[in-house]
């Protein structure tokens, strides 16, 4: 059974592992060190696996991962599946939560040095909370990026490659050549004339 000190023990190591606690409980320690609460169950003939949350700042205590356990036994007793409704909720949070609502969670929930925490945390204080609160963001942060549509972005993307193909022809292969490869016929010059030749008259 796991405790606040052997959590706080376990070391990273060079592959994922386990270490159980209780009632089909157990963390998986990865080797970045970062250690989360899981639990394997099955439903409908599928066998599922649901996270809980993370252990340590910003994350949930031992107790808080037993708590959720229990709730999820009690949804896959009524024939819900916990990590479903677990996605479900949080499609429906991204779309209700204001960025500040957001950018709190994250700032909480995301793995980091606690003087890199304090340094983010500072900077969107100085310049983003206040924009936030005064409406100037959109309400889901999700929607800053809905404006850039794949079509146009492709068209742009083809432009630009086409560009640099035009201009690598041209510096690599020479004007002619590069004429050549894009089919546009390149510039001719007639010859001067002989000095003896008369005016009208061909070389």
């Amino acid at each position: 059974m796991l405790t606040d000190t052997k959590l706080r023990n376990l070391k990273p190591q060079d592959k994922l592992y386990k270490v159980n606690d209780r009632d089909g409980l157990y963390v998986a320690v990865t080797p970045a060190g970062a250690i989360s609460f899981r639990y394997n169950y099955a439903i409908h003939g599928r066998q599922e696996t649901v996270t809980f949350g993370r252990y340590g700042t910003g994350g949930i205590t031992l107790s808080e991962a037993r708590e959720r356990l229990n709730e999820a036994k009690k949804l896959i007793a009524a024939g819900t599946s916990p990590a479903k409704e677990k996605a479900r909720a949080k499609a429906r949070l991204r779309g209700s939560e204001t960025f500040a609502e957001w950018a709190e969670k994250w700032l909480r929930g995301y793995q980091m040095a606690d003087s890199t925490r304090d340094m983010r945390r500072s900077v969107y204080d100085r310049d983003l909370r206040r924009s936030s609160a005064a409406g100037s963001w959109p309400r889901s942060p999700m929607r800053i990026c809905a404006p850039i549509s794949t079509p146009s972005w492709s068209a742009a993307h083809r432009q630009r490659r086409s560009m640099r193909v035009r201009s690598s022809l041209r510096s690599s292969v020479g004007p002619s050549s590069a004429a050549r490869r894009l089919k546009t016929p390149p510039i001719r010059c007639a010859p001067p004339p002989s000095p003896n030749s008369s005016p009208g008259t061909a070389p």
